[in-house]
């Protein structure tokens, strides 16, 4: 019994060894991830896939190591890209990973069609599969995944929700995918789209671009029946893409376009589109490519299937018993797209379609609406404290200051003490009273001129010395008698003091020599007393400039919070506003949002610019590209009548030394000031250069011009002209710190009713050059 029972705790102890073991060898050795993929490896959704593959591990608690692999299907042949796919599949071999996931048909057809013994050893999960070959999948006991079958009848009612076209255009060829695809939209047509017609286009010459015309004009006289237009893509490979632009540049108007395969010839074809494109499948949508949305499986959705079925694989489960299942798909749209043809958020039900791309603010517009409010009420609270405090401070040292005027005038009237010293200078020596030499602790005796410049700070040595220079010439020309007074700072007593030189240049008409004499006056206390007053006065000046500041911001935070805070109230006190009247009170509660969250940004700017605190990292750039970038910059934002021009400079060595995106920021500035205050005409940005030292960056506008007196004072802080114009009066003044820093500076010319010109001038990089 008792050697069972020890038996028993021995098997026991090496289980739990053995499994510490093996995490422990599990951790230093990660598991060894291969991820195929069937397009080219610039393809812009890969970052973003790739980086949800590594996640979704993590999110397992996985140490993976993963390789990806591009079979880049548009490049090649049938046969070559199954030569490809094995010599891929071989340069991985020696690698010994434990797991492979593929991903799209291309790429999962082409993995297990060519056959390669390690496909047949290591476990195999595919996901973005429109349609497997079950065949092939058969041959396989190591391979499963999941199906992402093609929705048609869904997808066409996302497409009739959104637009009203007559027809829906998809894009095919004779691949065995397109042929899948056509086979089973026929299934679709017959079984449950039975209001839509299918017509096949395959034009052999431009001649029969005619017969199109007839189909499509017979489309729209049928305006009751949609058409769904199937264009193989064999046409185009023989040179004929031509036909499918003339077709869509006369009749996009009234086609509706369905993406359905991703290949390099329908690559961006939504963007030939004048209506709404859709998608059914998950590639490229939400990637820059004008695909609105539709009815498919996301790309989480796909990964998160992949790497959990895999992660069961890796922790023991046989891939053999898990089933191929169907991936699950949602409605989806893309929030850029839904901008560029204009769709609100309120026109979607948001209890149906997830949106993609869609900011935070837009996503939590009343969250974020109320978090303004809060922290506007909170910063004119903390302004309104602040104001006080410093009135406070300002009247304090106000009183000290007057205190310490007053101290100062009586100790005017009090005797300067005891310490007063009479010398003088003769036979290039100084002769001092007795008690000097006492507090010297020297013996009564002549000193010259290099042992008393020894006592005398060296920062004030030139004093003394030019001083002596004066005199040695004054033999020759001195007519009369001469005061001269000057402070020093002498160390007669183990610490440098401030003393006063009083002295009088004699000229002994007997001897004709020069005699100096004169007094050594103490004046440490009083210095003392100056410097308390200049710090007092310093204090004092930059309280007046802290309380001017705050009143200036706290007048530009007032105007848009208390629009902020009016409309906000108008929104949650009434609801006998109309959709239109609430649509325009949020408008204007967003547009004063910007505007403060524009003066504070405004604000940090100057104070790190104005404290040294803004990093500027110099290069040296053409000045014809500088001015390039802020007129593409700005391009968008020119007002409706208003001629945009830039004026660049016929050499392209022209380049300045600058932060490139401080100048971005300077001309940006005076190119929204020139559209700001431009009614009708033009703003002209350039580059002009005169063989000088410096080029001149310049913005021209017909707008309504400066007076000249308000020229002088245009780049000070919160000054604006016209105080009913939005802004904060702090753009010039940025502008203007930004250009000094650079070493430049800046200037203006305005008539008022003609226009202005600001103009930056720069110091020359590369003045040899040109």
């Amino acid at each position: 019994m008792k050697f069972g029972l020890i038996s028993c705790f021995a098997v026991v102890a090496c289980a739990l060894l053995f499994s510490i073991c093996s995490c422990t060898i599990r951790e230093d050795n990660p598991y060894r991830v291969v991820v195929f993929h069937s397009y080219e490896e610039d393809f812009s959704a890969y970052p973003h896939f790739n980086k949800l593959i590594q996640k979704e591990f993590d999110n397992h608690h996985l140490n993976v190591e993963i390789k990806t692999l591009y079979l880049d299907c548009e490049e090649y042949s049938a046969k070559a890209e199954l030569a490809r796919m094995y010599f891929l599949i071989d340069s991985i071999g020696s690698w010994n990973p434990d797991i492979i996931l593929v991903n799209e048909d291309q790429a999962t057809y082409s993995l297990l069609a060519c056959n390669h013994p390690l496909v047949h050893k290591i476990p195999v999960v595919f996901a973005g599969v429109n349609y497997p070959n079950d065949l092939m999948l058969s041959r396989y006991s190591n391979v499963t995944g999941f199906r992402d079958k093609i929705n048609f009848v869904e997808n066409f009612n996302v497409a009739r929700e959104f637009t009203n076209t007559k027809s829906v255009y998809l894009l095919g060829d004779s691949t065995v995918l397109d042929m899948k695809t056509r086979e089973d939209l026929l299934h679709c047509l017959t079984s449950e789209l039975h209001e839509y017609q299918y017509k096949n286009h395959l034009p052999p010459t431009y001649q029969d671009i005619s017969d199109i015309d007839l189909i499509i004009d017979s489309a729209r006289a049928q305006s009751v029946v949609p058409y769904i237009y199937i264009q193989p893509m064999k046409t185009f490979h023989e040179g004929r893409i031509d036909v499918l632009l003339w077709r869509f540049s006369r009749y996009g108007s009234n086609m509706t376009y369905l993406q359905t395969k991703r290949d390099y010839t329908v690559y961006n074809i939504s963007s030939m589109m004048y209506n709404m494109s859709f998608t059914a499948i998950n590639d490229g949508f939400g990637f820059g490519e004008r695909l609105l949305g539709g009815y498919f499986t996301s790309l989480e959705t796909q990964v998160a299937d992949q790497v959990g079925l895999a992660t069961r694989i890796l922790n023991g489960e046989s891939p053999s018993v898990i089933p191929i299942s169907d991936s699950k798909k949602e409605y989806l749209l893309d929030w850029d797209v839904m901008r560029y043809f204009g769709i609100k958020l309120k026109d979607v039900p948001l209890d149906k379609y997830r949106i993609v791309n869609i900011p935070f603010y837009n996503r939590y517009a009343t969250l974020c609406n109320s978090l303004l409010v809060i922290v506007g009420f909170a910063f004119l609270l903390i302004t309104c404290f602040a104001i006080y405090r410093i009135t406070k401070e300002t009247k304090r040292n106000m009183e000290l200051l007057d205190n310490l005027s007053r101290e100062k005038k009586l100790r005017s009237m009090i005797s300067l003490g005891s310490e007063i010293l009479a010398w003088r200078w003769e036979d290039s020596h100084f002769y001092f009273e007795d008690s000097f030499y006492k507090m010297i602790h020297r013996p009564v005796s002549a000193i010259s001129l290099n042992t008393f410049l020894a006592y005398v700070h060296p920062k004030d040595r030139h004093i003394v010395s030019e001083n002596l220079a004066v005199i040695s010439k004054a033999s020759e020309d001195l007519t009369e008698n001469t005061l001269k007074n000057s402070q020093i700072r002498i160390n007669f007593k183990g610490r440098y003091e401030w003393w006063e030189a009083r002295h009088s240049t004699i000229l002994d008409k007997n001897t004709n020599s020069v005699i100096i004499q004169g007094l050594l006056i103490n004046i440490q206390s009083h210095k003392e007393h100056e410097m308390e007053l200049e710090k007092a006065r310093d204090i004092a000046d930059k309280t007046e400039l802290k309380q001017s500041f705050l009143s200036n911001m706290s007048h530009e935070i007032r105007t848009p919070l208390n629009a902020i805070v009016g409309f906000s109230n108008l929104l949650t006190t009434s609801d006998n506003f109309t959709e239109k009247e609430r649509t325009n009170f949020i408008n204007v509660i967003n547009q004063n949002s910007t505007l403060m969250l524009k003066l504070i940004d405004d604000i940090i700017d100057l104070s790190k610019i104005e404290t040294k605190n803004a990093a500027f990292v110099y290069e040296q750039i053409s000045a014809n590209d500088i001015l390039n970038q802020a007129y593409c910059n700005q391009l968008g934002n020119c007002p409706i009548g208003i001629r945009f021009t830039q004026k660049g400079y016929e050499s392209s060595n022209l380049s300045v030394t600058i932060d490139r995106m401080r100048m971005a920021q300077a001309l940006d500035n005076l190119i929204d000031n020139s559209f700001k205050f431009t009614n009708k005409g033009f703003v002209e940005i350039g580059v002009r250069y005169d063989n000088t030292e410096e080029v001149e960056f310049y913005v021209k506008d017909s707008g309504l011009g400066i007076d000249e007196n308000y020229q002088k004072i245009i780049f000070n802080r919160f000054f604006k002209q016209d105080e009913f114009q939005h802004g904060s009066g702090l753009g010039l003044p940025i502008c203007k710190l930004i250009v000094e820093e650079m070493n430049g500076r800046m200037s203006v010319s305005s008539s008022p009713g003609i226009g202005s010109t600001f103009s930056i001038f720069l110091p020359l990089a590369n003045q040899d050059k040109i």
